[in-house]
């Protein structure tokens, strides 16, 4: 007679703790399911964004993410500033936009498209820092004359595709220059004067010049 209650007793610790388990199992997924639903709206770029390039709407696309520690970090509608603002580093097609990479619009520089007569340097691309060298014509067609530095440092906005280029060795490019130069760069478009840009690199500060400060 005393093995049967025994037998109960743990028929029902085992249905004890076998509910124990389920609502626990339950109550994981509720989490996870509500955990997934919390998202928030923020912008992402809808196409490849240079430096010192405005930021404006129709660079902007609304997607939803889910919320975590790294989401305030990120421009969202709620976060969007009432004053112009500028990209300041590079933020390519489909990314987040993060606030570290905005900051007030610099109106010193402006946007300026340029005809090169040739391909730009392997390397240059949007947020490439170049200088723009222009040849004037000469007196007789065809001829120019020496080329010279009209911008020493400009920053490449994008490359642009046109039908008009196709089949040419021309290429076009929208820079950003400082407005004190943008009257000699128009005047050299209107002029039908020979570009090209050359990238800067900065050069690395090698062992023997530390040596020679030291």
């Amino acid at each position: 007679m005393s093995a049967k209650p025994a037998l109960i007793r743990r028929i029902d610790s085992r249905l004890i703790i076998g509910i124990l388990l389920v609502v626990v199992s339950m109550a994981a997924v509720a989490g996870i399911v509500l955990a997934s639903h919390h998202t928030r709206t923020v912008y992402v770029a809808s196409d490849n964004l240079a430096p010192g390039e405005p930021l404006t709407e129709d660079h902007l696309a609304l997607v939803e993410v889910r919320v975590d520690d790294t989401t305030p970090l990120y421009l969202g509608p709620d976060r969007l500033p009432s004053e112009p603002i500028v990209i300041t580093r590079a933020v390519g097609a489909g990314e987040l936009i993060p606030l570290s990479a905005l900051g007030a619009a610099d109106q010193s520089t402006a946007s300026v498209v340029v005809t090169l007569t040739s391909s730009p340097p392997s390397g240059v691309d949007a947020g490439s820092r170049v200088e723009l060298w222009v040849a004037p014509p000469g007196e007789r067609a065809g001829e120019y004359a020496d080329p010279s530095v009209v911008v020493p440092d400009a920053t490449v906005v994008r490359r642009l595709e046109s039908d008009r280029l196709v089949g040419t060795n021309t290429v076009e490019l929208e820079l950003r220059v400082p407005k004190s130069q943008l009257k000699q760069v128009l005047a050299a478009t209107t002029a039908e004067a020979r570009m090209h840009v050359v990238p800067l690199h900065r050069e690395p500060a090698t062992q023997l010049g530390a040596e020679g400060e030291s």
